[in-house]
């Protein structure tokens, strides 16, 4: 084990079983390589979180640590892009058990909405880094209005 990391490759299934130490807890991640590998990043699924709020990763466990709007996988360096995957899902564990990527979450939830809405949800709040209730309130057709508390929404809307 280096690092806090442990590897073991599944040759019968084309994956590899990282375990990765943080704090002496284990978590057990699962690397599978994509139809068009290595001209796409390996993919990094967590089997489990161990309550730790992660705020980069899918419904399906798996972790998101590559924006492929900005970086690109390169070919001729796999086995660097693959090894670089597992250290980005280290860094993103340990952030995670520090608290230091909360924001991340609330950035993560308005690019989901942002990139899936139809509609237009405007924000009133603070950098609130606690994980917490939102109120809503649909204004007009597909305009929405989200708050802390209901008083910030009364108070828009009366002022509108």
């Amino acid at each position: 084990m280096k690092n806090g990391i442990d590897c073991d490759y599944d040759e019968d299934n084309d994956e590899i079983k990282i375990c990765i130490t943080i704090e002496n807890i284990n978590f057990k991640l699962l690397m599978k390589f994509p139809h068009y590998y290595p001209y796409e990043f390996p993919e990094v699924y967590i089997d489990d979180t161990k309550g730790l709020i992660i705020p980069h990763m899918y419904t399906n466990n798996r972790l998101c640590l590559y924006d492929t709007n900005e970086v690109l996988p390169n070919p001729q360096h796999f086995l660097e892009d693959a090894l670089d995957s597992v250290m980005r899902a280290k860094k993103l564990l340990i952030e995670s058990k520090k608290g230091e990527n909360i924001i991340d979450y609330q950035i993560e939830n308005i690019s989901f909405w942002e990139a899936k809405a139809t509609g237009r949800v405007d924000y009133l709040g603070d950098r609130n880094l606690t994980t917490h209730l939102l109120w809503r309130y649909e204004w007009l057709e597909e305009y929405n209005i989200v708050a802390d508390d209901r008083e910030k929404i009364a108070e828009f809307i009366s002022n509108s």
